[in-house]
């Protein structure tokens, strides 16, 4: 990406794929250069902020990853992943009910997104809300047969409301 940069040290999309890059090999503090180099540039590039997000949850900064996920979403409302990724960080700082609209907005706008279905699985499961938590665990394996962890969780669950074929169903 240097020499493309080189050729073109404004082209945003160069920044975002090196920054990117850099965070494939744990190299944040460039991932974080390059973005903040990307939204100079564009600052409309909804990617870019997703992923400076992304590093700025690793650096701790939860306030300034909420900020870019807001801006994602505030430049591109249809932006599924952005409204998923903001639930995750709304679950993290312990924001559950902005955590389960967000989640179920990301629904809203992609009705397979299986890891959404999955949070709101794990919120309503600390919520004592079992039978929701089932719920969503059955449409996580609806649409994705192959998701272990939402067996295990599943299971567990069945066994604290003390079905236990339905439990040794999900664990065979």
């Amino acid at each position: 990406y240097d020499k493309a940069i080189e050729i073109s040290p404004s082209e945003a999309n160069f920044y975002v794929n090196r920054g990117n890059l850099k965070m494939s090999i744990n190299d944040y503090s460039g991932a974080l250069q390059d973005l903040n180099k990307a939204l100079y540039f564009n600052p409309a590039d909804t990617l870019a902020y997703l992923n400076r997000s992304y590093v700025k949850s690793f650096f701790k900064d939860k306030q300034g990853a909420l900020d870019d996920l807001n801006m994602a979403i505030e430049i591109n409302s249809h932006y599924a992943l952005a409204y998923f990724d903001r639930g995750n960080l709304k679950k993290e700082i312990i924001d559950l009910p902005g955590a389960l609209e967000d989640y179920n907005k990301t629904i809203e706008l992609n009705s397979q997104f299986t890891n959404a279905y999955f949070g709101i699985a794990l919120i309503k499961t600390d919520l004592n809300e079992l039978q929701t938590a089932l719920q969503n665990y059955d449409k996580v394996l609806s649409i994705n047969p192959h998701y272990s962890i939402a067996y295990n969780n599943r299971a567990l669950i069945k066994v604290s409301l003390k079905d236990f074929g339905g439990a040794l169903q999900d664990y065979n």
